[in-house]
């Protein structure tokens, strides 16, 4: 796959990520980072504030942003790679 066609996939990737829920960027996150994304699950089953809740979705809306960023994503799949 030439450099062209994967950044093309990857703005057409991130144009559907703004169209993401809650639950399936914890999925998707859950796919790198499984404990961070099961622990927050369970809080958030567990929290019955509306300041925790509003605590746990700002979490997500960053991982959101960490998801849809190129340059924060590529040296962590290099990690994983190596």
């Amino acid at each position: 796959m030439s450099r062209v066609e994967r950044m093309y996939r990857h703005t057409k990737w991130l144009s559907q990520n703004s169209a993401w829920s809650e639950d399936e960027v914890i999925e998707r996150w859950g796919r790198l980072f499984p404990v961070a994304a099961k622990s927050l699950k369970n809080l958030m089953d567990l929290s019955k504030s509306k300041v925790d809740l509003a605590i746990h979705r700002e979490k997500i809306e960053g991982w959101r942003a960490n998801l849809a960023n190129i340059s924060w994503f590529i040296p962590k799949w290099h990690k994983c790679v190596a």
